[in-house]
């Protein structure tokens, strides 16, 4: 009876150790498998992701300005990034979270870069590959139709060819998304691709059919791929923007509005995203406390 006893103890104190180590084990593992995942009660309004406006990169500092940062400062960008565990994403990424359940990493970030200038694919490429993370380029078709024709490599002013769009598309660093053919030229006294006061809704509808349905098949041509999203000129848009936008069969469309995007279930959270523009001689980090301190 003693020695039964005697083993009973022994088994027992084996039976829990086991369990006491397939706990642990669980717990790591878990711990390991989640680290990275976005927790499905951070926030109770959705998943904030900030989006940064960028548009061109020089090594010239006489032409740094609203829209034009210096090559440091957006390696410093990157380093503040990677060194603070942000993650990029694209527009795919939240299209995949929304319709396939596929997690979002910790920390979303987006960065944009508007009109496709040469110096994107010069300079932010190798940074962006550098610290291993990936961008959405949004280009004027009309300008890398145009460079494609007359090759021109200047990071002053030159836009990406179709040949320096189909490498940073195929390299995984950028994703392509519809910036209109060339609304960015005001024809017709018509800021961006709003509709105009004089305007029908048919003629309105006539006129971003041969705009930015003319960038859409054009991008599909050169690049085999099809743009999911309409990134605004100017961010200028009205009340029937949006409604034309979505019967093109486009699943998201971003502004220039300054405000904080929650990402939820509902796919319509995809439409009028906002954007902060990263401006020379301001710094990232102050642009992303305007999220955090909200």
């Amino acid at each position: 009876m003693y020695i039964n006893f005697r083993i009973y103890k022994f088994v027992t104190a084996i039976f829990c150790t086991f369990i006491l180590v397939l706990f642990l084990s669980l717990t790591i593992y878990t711990k390991i498998n989640t680290d990275n995942i976005i927790e499905t009660n951070q926030d109770e309004v959705g998943i904030k992701v900030p989006i940064i406006m960028y548009h061109g990169i020089s090594k010239n500092n006489n032409l740094l300005g609203n829209y034009v940062i210096s090559y440091d400062e957006f390696e410093s960008d990157l380093k503040y990034l990677s060194e603070n565990n942000y993650n990029t994403i694209v527009i795919s990424d939240l299209i995949n979270y929304i319709e396939k359940k596929i997690p979002l990493p910790k920390n979303p970030i987006i960065l944009t870069f508007d009109d496709g200038y040469y110096n994107n694919y010069l300079y932010a490429k190798p940074l962006l590959e550098k610290y291993n993370f990936k961008a959405i380029i949004s280009p004027i078709v009309y300008y890398s139709e145009f460079y494609s024709k007359n090759p021109n490599n200047n990071p002053n002013y030159s836009h990406c060819t179709w040949d320096n769009l189909k490498e940073m598309m195929n390299s995984g660093t950028f994703e392509i998304q519809n910036h209109s053919y060339n609304s960015h030229k005001n024809s017709n006294n018509r800021n961006g691709i709003k509709k105009n006061s004089s305007e029908t809704l048919d003629e309105y509808r006539e006129f971003i059919n041969g705009d930015v349905m003319k960038a859409q098949d054009m991008i599909k041509q050169n690049l085999n791929y099809t743009p999911i999203a309409v990134t605004y000129p100017f961010g200028a848009t009205n009340s029937d923007t949006l409604l034309i936008v979505k019967e093109m069969g486009f699943k998201c469309t971003i502004g220039c509005e300054e405000k904080i995007n929650y990402i939820t279930t509902d796919s319509n959270c995809l439409y009028e995203l906002g954007r902060f523009l990263r401006k020379s001689g301001d710094s990232l980090i102050n642009i992303l406390s305007k999220y955090t301190n909200k």
